[in-house]
């Protein structure tokens, strides 16, 4: 829907034939259409909303008080259509929301206010999606409670109440996450009838991102199962690579699986489901396109970089510099290609150095803000280790083959290691009982195939073609 420039009278035509087609007549109103009408209705932009708000105050005469609105409402919807009774709750929200768009102002002094009517309209049209009228407002629900949700995480900044940012968060939106999971159970629940040719289902994805996203601020992880189970059902229409079938994109829209696929591999990485983020991060960003969206397709690709390097699956130069990421990746690809931890922790800004000019908190601070740093140093660091003992062992059996002798067992003296630790570390302080510890945490955890003979402190890795060292994404749990 757009408001042109033409006479009032083709302003309300224009906006009161959309309302009364959006609810009377969904199966008239193409359905792929809808989200770009309906982001008319939902949008937080100052400009369009200064719009639609002075095409309102025409049509009620500049008195823009409740009553008025609701007489509006009636007298229009029972004029187009004649016999029409529509239900209270219709016209409540209806009312609730013409309401909150008359008070709209764009003064970020006035946030506060625009977020509480914002939050009245998402209750009233709550109470109409769990009513028999709710399959008819699917796609207007989904997008406001995503619009709700967008505007309760910017809340501190507005805030003319000075405290905590998370706290005033969480006030903001723990008195409705029930009312999400209700509307996202009765989303799921839905399936069509003879009678009702729509259904609620187009309002899953919106109310799944926005329930995410409240449990990643209320750090609710709990929540995340319970969306999984409910909104499981629906995955094959619109879970695969290619984009799910030609229904489930039309129902759903593409960016809303791509966003729903990227916060469902943000959480498999908050648990440390490696394996399982790569494949959700991968998805996303196959299904994002650069020419719409590249801040976002860059923004999944740090993560699914993340996901590759835990893997063991080492990016091109050529990705790095497309992305512009060279210089935050490159070094964390030299230290696991190399088994070079001091780059390794340089590139994560863990080194620790104390007269480089800030460079290593700048760079702690970039992956801590993109939530990677922890996962990064607390998987990471064994690779590493890892790639140093395996170059170790090249070596050493390189060496072994120019001496006369037999052909080179698939052993390693851990004093070898020590060596290698020490000069990787610069540290001389690191004693064998600390090469040996490293070497049981690699095999505890599979990375290698061997064991330790304890009477010569040799490492006897096992007969096979990698040497004992079998691929980190086959060995990494899912």
């Amino acid at each position: 829907m757009a408001f042109s420039s033409s006479n009032s009278s083709h302003h309300t035509d224009t906006f009161f034939d959309f309302l009364v087609k959006l609810l009377y007549f969904p199966s008239a109103f193409p359905q792929e259409l809808v989200p770009s009408n309906v982001s008319v209705l939902c949008t937080q932009q100052p400009e369009v909303r200064a719009g639609i708000k002075q095409e309102i105050l025409g049509m009620l005469g500049g008195t823009p008080d409740q009553d008025n609105i609701k007489k509006m409402c009636r007298q229009v919807v029972s004029g187009k259509l004649r016999n029409a009774k529509p239900d209270e709750v219709v016209l409540k929200y209806w009312s609730v929301y013409l309401e909150e768009v008359v008070s709209f102002d764009d003064d970020p002094e006035d946030w506060e206010e625009n977020w509480l009517n914002s939050k009245r309209t998402w209750e009233s049209l709550y109470r109409v999606f769990t009513s028999d009228e709710g399959w008819k407002y699917a796609v207007l629900f989904g997008r406001l409670s995503k619009g709700l949700v967008h505007l309760s995480n910017f809340l501190p900044e507005h805030s003319e109440y000075p405290g905590d940012t998370s706290l005033i968060r969480r006030t903001a939106l723990e008195p409705v996450v029930l009312a999400f999971r209700t509307a996202l159970k009765h989303a799921s629940d839905d399936s069509p009838t003879s009678t009702n040719p729509s259904r609620r289902s187009p309002a899953l994805l919106g109310l799944a991102i926005s329930l995410f996203r409240i449990s990643f601020v209320l750090e609710k992880p709990q929540l995340c199962p319970q969306i999984m189970q409910l909104v499981g059902p629906h995955l094959p229409s619109f879970g695969s690579a290619q984009g799910g079938s030609e229904e489930g994109r039309r129902v759903f829209g593409l960016a809303d699986v791509v966003e729903f696929r990227f916060l469902v591999g943000q959480w498999c990485l908050g648990r440390r489901a490696i394996r399982e983020a790569h494949k959700e991060f991968r998805i996303a960003f196959d299904l994002c396109s650069t020419q719409a969206s590249p801040t976002n397709r860059r923004s999944i690709l740090i993560r699914l970089l993340t996901t590759s390097l835990l893997l063991g699956l080492l990016p091109s130069h050529a990705l790095l510099d497309a992305f512009d990421l060279t210089a935050q990746f490159q070094p964390l690809v030299q230290g696991i290609l190399h088994g070079d931890m001091p780059a390794w922790k340089a590139g994560l800004g863990l080194d620790g150095t104390a007269n480089d000019g800030g460079l290593g908190r700048e760079r702690a601070e970039w992956f801590r803000t993109r939530g990677i740093l922890g996962v990064l140093r607390e998987k990471g660091e064994v690779l590493v280790w890892r790639a140093l003992l395996r170059r170790t062992l090249l070596v050493h059996r390189q060496l072994a083959s120019r001496t006369p002798g037999p052909e080179p067992n698939s052993s390693l003296p851990i004093s070898r290691f020590l060596t290698a630790l020490r000069f990787s570390t610069k540290d001389d302080w690191l004693e064998l009982d600390d090469a040996e510890a490293i070497c049981v945490s690699l095999i505890d955890q599979g990375f290698i195939k061997a064991y330790i003979a304890h009477g010569s402190r040799t490492l006897v890795f096992a007969k096979a073609d990698d040497l004992g060292f079998p691929p980190v994404a086959r060995v990494r749990k899912p």
